[in-house]
């Protein structure tokens, strides 16, 4: 072969691989932009499905409604003028601790006595319930052996003049919070899902300088920044009733304490109605109301999921819908109504 055939040679060799490496490049960006911007687009996302753990759920049971809210013609009045948008299409369900009375029950109910200065021989009300007395100022102590959970009303502390320490700062709604929870943590009743609960504080005297007496009212911690209500609305769970007296022990008149313990570990999911669905159930008769308006003209500014707690034990922690308004709530169950075929709540 002559050095003019080779240079040829080379000259086409070079060609070919130019025009290999060229469809190659351009087969690939081909593939690629069909890959990310076509197919890709084209497959559905995965959807995460429910994992319905406890099967049918109890139907949540609301208490006696004085009013029905079909009753009331409603006004969407939110910062969008509609219903929120960002609602999740599942929601946690919580495991509620199922308690029961054991041997040591009457043990820490006698603690629990002592702690809150009542005498340590209780008398039986029931096979679960049992009563202690105050034998200094007067009154009683009811503890439910089962749940732990218990009520106390006292008399105002009658003793000498000394004893009643009053307090400047009384209408402090912080420092009743504060006070509040140290006298709950001072006797072990403060668990940790009430250590960051909300707190009101409500007085006696609308001039609330003049007030000598105040209500509080501790709710629950937050779930998943999902709040907790009840169905006495601007009641939590855990409520006392307070006197302008420093002393803790003396201060505080009345309790009643209903705790029950959610298990953060034992969930399911469930489908929950759209905003517009439980919107429409409101309108139709099928809420509670839970703060009355004085109108039949209802005015709704804000529209959130919660988790429904009441008096009475529930084995789960369930979702609800809340319409709020001034001088109105109402509470529409959340999870859709083909997952809630279990005995009612």
């Amino acid at each position: 072969m002559t050095l003019t055939e080779a240079s040829a040679l080379t000259k086409k060799s070079l060609i070919v691989s130019a025009i290999t490496l060229f469809s190659l490049l351009s087969a690939w960006g081909i593939w690629h932009y069909y890959y990310n911007y076509i197919y890709l687009p084209s497959i559905p996302p995965d959807i995460e499905k429910p994992t319905l753990a406890f099967g049918p759920l109890p139907q949540i049971v609301f208490p006696d409604a004085t009013v029905s809210s079909s009753n009331f013609a409603y006004s969407l009045d939110t910062e969008t003028g509609a219903l929120p948008t960002k609602i999740p299409e599942l929601f946690k369900i919580y495991s509620i601790a199922q308690l029961a009375t054991d041997l040591l029950a009457l043990d820490r109910a006698k603690e629990l006595a002592g702690a809150l200065d009542f005498n340590r021989n209780p008398e039986a009300i029931s096979a679960t319930q049992y009563k202690f007395n105050d034998d200094i100022n007067g009154g009683q102590l009811v503890v439910d052996l089962d749940t732990g959970n218990f009520k106390f009303r006292k008399n105002v502390a009658t003793g000498s003049g000394d004893r009643l320490e009053k307090v400047e700062d009384f209408i402090n709604d912080a420092e009743q919070s504060q006070d509040f929870k140290g006298f709950l943590s001072s006797r072990n009743l403060l668990k940790e899902q009430l250590k960051s609960g909300r707190v009101t504080a409500s007085y006696n005297n609308p001039i609330k300088k003049e007030s000598t007496m105040v209500e509080l009212n501790l709710w629950q911690d937050d779930i998943d920044k999902t709040p907790i209500v009840t169905p006495d609305f601007k009641k939590g769970l855990i409520k006392a009733t307070a006197i302008n007296n420093r002393n803790a022990d003396l201060k505080y008149i009345a309790l009643d304490y209903i705790f029950w313990p959610i298990d953060m570990n034992n969930f399911g999911t469930y489908p929950i109605k759209t905003p517009q669905e439980a919107f429409e159930e409101l309108k139709n008769g099928d809420g509670f109301i839970a703060v009355e308006p004085r109108t039949s003209t209802v005015s709704i500014t804000k529209v959130y999921l919660a988790y429904y707690l009441t008096e009475q034990y529930s084995n789960y922690l369930q979702p609800v819908y809340v319409f709020e308004g001034p001088g109105f709530a109402a509470i529409v169950p959340a999870i859709k109504s083909e997952f809630t075929g279990g005995a009612t709540e």
